[in-house]
């Protein structure tokens, strides 16, 4: 075990849900704490109703980036302090799917660490998107606070032991918060779709971030 190694694994396997938590908890908050009653008190701001929106929106992506990347700073210096860095050259191991079998391959850690920091990038702008449109539409902490993670944390959950929700998985964004299961293949051989891929991440996460933020400015335009 090295610092890097540490820091991958943990990245993997906790905090990508421990994030979700964090910030849904935290944007919620941020979000909601501007309706009395589910009346806008910021309407009374001398600023366009869309200029707040993309302002608020700003506010969370600084927010949610600076708690995961100190976070992951912080982590990686602890472990590397108790670990020694490690090296960007250890094998990095691959899931190859081909008809139903699944072969191993190796790859440097390097060779993984920009998919997954894009990954990273998008799954993050979908999550502030979402918990900002749901709280827009809802205008509650507690109810903003169920639903968004239900939807999120929920789904994402489910789809690992509900096959409908394996097969639909390409086109969930839910599916892409282990980012690194994705970049690795895991996810595809877990839920046995081959559609489950870096580029099929990027198309989803994209449109799901197009879609929110839309909707996002339309409903808060209808609601002025």
């Amino acid at each position: 075990m090295t610092g890097i190694q540490f820091l991958v694994d943990l990245n993997q396997l906790y905090l990508p849900f421990l994030f979700i938590l964090v910030v849904t908890f935290i944007l919620t908050q941020l979000y909601t704490s501007k309706y009395k009653n589910k009346a806008d008190i910021s309407s009374l701001l001398p600023i366009t109703n869309n200029h707040r929106y993309v302002f608020d929106n700003l506010i969370g992506i600084i927010i949610a980036g600076g708690i995961f990347y100190l976070l992951n700073i912080l982590i990686f210096i602890v472990a590397t302090l108790i670990f020694k860095t490690g090296n960007l050259n250890y094998p990095f191991y691959l899931y190859k799917n081909l008809t139903g079998q699944t072969l191993n391959e190796y790859v440097p850690t390097l060779k993984i660490i920009m998919p997954i920091l894009v990954l990273q990038l998008l799954v993050g702008l979908f999550i502030i998107n979402f918990i900002q449109l749901i709280s827009n539409v809802v205008r509650d902490k507690f109810p903003t606070l169920f639903i968004t993670l239900i939807l999120l944390i929920g789904v994402s959950v489910s789809s690992t032991v509900i096959e409908p929700l394996q097969k639909a998985a390409a086109w969930l964004p839910t599916t892409y918060f282990n980012v690194i299961g994705i970049v690795s293949g895991k996810i595809a051989v877990q839920y046995h779709n081959n559609q489950v891929t870096f580029i099929s991440g990027l198309i989803t996460l994209i449109a799901g971030i197009l879609i929110t933020y839309c909707l996002g400015l339309i409903i808060n335009k209808i609601r002025h």
